[in-house]
């Protein structure tokens, strides 16, 4: 009984984190397309839930867990990390994809993607759950799967053609509004995959929220010695998020002070990480999905088995397939859509902005 109710509360908290995510989205857009990403999540959820429940996540869901936690609440709470990741891969295209193609892509990516992924991984009859892999809640299935699928996309579509000469974001204050719920969110995304109020339920909780405090840090310091001496909101969200992804795979495994490790170390190579795919591989990636979430993932896959004095192999192994796989079948997903719809908007639109063509409406009205 009691594991039913902490995976009822994860299951809300993951509603925040959605919430969360979106805001972001709307924060960091231009005001001519702020609308877009709230209006997308609503959208994106029906799709993901009727693929989910009409039979997808029997794929991922297996009997033994009906000892621990009833069917229904373990499937209603996956579903949400397919939600969350498939919103992750629009992240890294925000304010050039058109919604026709967003929609076809994500039914695609969700079929050959994410539902085959997440059942290798969870799944007790799964490929890499049968290697031994160390990954508490979802590093693998959620975050390297949308981080490089991200990263493909991105490269698929182009840059914005404003991206050097960029106007303000939206709102400053919905990044950071939405980085605090996409944090309180995150408690329920790795406290609630224990299944059970126990000691790695209250320590998956803990390092969820230390982690984030340690990769904000170092984040910090390297903008400071190299933006030069900005550091800006929008690169504390992404910080912030770097450390909970890194921390995600060994969030009920690792003490107090390895968690404090993680983050630093997320901190430190995904920001590195941001910089070369901008001016490295001039990747638009909008909200450097690829850095912070495939790259934030294989940081606590590889740190995870370390700390725990166990081989890496495994879960290197795995990085390395789901890496090759995700970005191989995205990039096929791209072009077959592609042959029906466009990604891409039209130049016209895209200078006009997604909110008045689509929504009829601006994100403020005065």
């Amino acid at each position: 009984m009691l594991s039913n109710i902490w995976i009822l509360l994860a299951t809300l908290l993951l509603i925040l984190l959605l919430a969360g995510l979106v805001l972001v989205y709307c924060g960091v857009s231009r005001s001519k397309n702020a609308i877009m990403p709230l209006v997308s999540l609503f959208l994106l959820l029906p799709m993901t839930f009727v693929l989910w429940f009409g039979g997808f996540g029997d794929l991922v869901y297996s009997d033994l867990l009906t000892l621990v936690v009833s069917k229904e609440l373990f499937m209603l709470f996956n579903c949400f990390f397919a939600c969350i990741a498939i919103i992750l891969v629009w992240g890294g295209v925000l304010e050039r994809i058109s919604y026709k193609g967003m929609l076809l892509f994500s039914f695609l990516w969700l079929l050959f993607v994410y539902f085959p992924v997440a059942h290798q991984v969870i799944n007790h009859s799964g490929y890499f759950h049968g290697l031994g892999i160390i990954d508490f809640a979802g590093g693998f299935n959620v975050h390297m799967t949308s981080g490089v699928s991200a990263l493909v996309l991105a490269n698929c579509l182009g840059r914005r053609i404003d991206y050097f000469n960029l106007k303000n974001k939206f709102s400053q204050q919905l990044i950071f509004i939405g980085t605090i719920l996409i944090w309180i969110g995150w408690v329920g995304f790795n406290g609630g995959s224990s299944l059970l109020l126990n000691k790695e339920g209250i320590l998956a909780v803990q390092n969820t929220i230390i982690a984030p405090i340690f990769s904000v840090l170092t984040w910090m310091l390297i903008d400071y010695m190299y933006t030069p001496h900005k550091v800006t909101l929008i690169n504390i969200s992404l910080a912030v998020v770097s450390g909970l992804v890194a921390i995600t795979p060994g969030a009920g495994l690792l003490t107090l002070w390895q968690s404090v490790l993680v983050g630093l170390m997320a901190g430190v190579i995904c920001n590195f990480s941001a910089r070369l795919m901008h001016k490295l591989f001039k990747v638009d990636d909008t909200l450097d999905v690829f850095s912070t979430h495939a790259i934030g993932g294989a940081i606590g896959a590889f740190m995870t088995p370390i700390f725990l004095g166990v081989s890496t192999s495994n879960n290197l192994l795995t990085t390395i397939a789901i890496f090759l796989y995700s970005g191989f079948v995205t990039y096929v997903i791209v072009k077959l859509v592609g042959l029906f719809v466009p990604l891409r908007l039209s130049k016209d639109l895209e200078e006009k902005g997604l909110d008045i063509e689509y929504h009829g409406e601006n994100i403020i009205n005065l």
